[in-house]
């Protein structure tokens, strides 16, 4: 199974609970809704989205349940490689 970043949907003025930066959308296999897991494009760190479609930093739960995510690891790895390379790798 592969990486699906099909849908992108136009998003409130998010900031990340990470590293501060702001962005307004996102990419994945759908539209976002209240407890989605987000990546961060600019640090990798994950976000969710709490009830008013705002980032939220993560439960312990959540945190263990995306560690388990072959494609959200993948994702993020992806992320990380070309924030501190450049490219990613093949």
């Amino acid at each position: 199974m592969g990486l699906n970043f099909d849908t992108e949907s136009v998003t409130p003025a998010l900031v990340c609970v990470e590293c501060g930066h702001g962005m307004d959308r996102t990419s994945g296999p759908c539209a976002p809704g209240p407890g989605a897991c987000a990546l961060c494009f600019f640090c990798g760190s994950l976000n969710v989205f709490d009830a008013d479609m705002r980032f939220r930093r993560p439960t312990d739960a959540e945190v263990f349940a995306v560690a388990r995510d072959e494609d959200f690891q993948r994702a993020r790895r992806a992320i990380l490689e070309v924030q501190n390379y450049g490219t990613p790798k093949a």
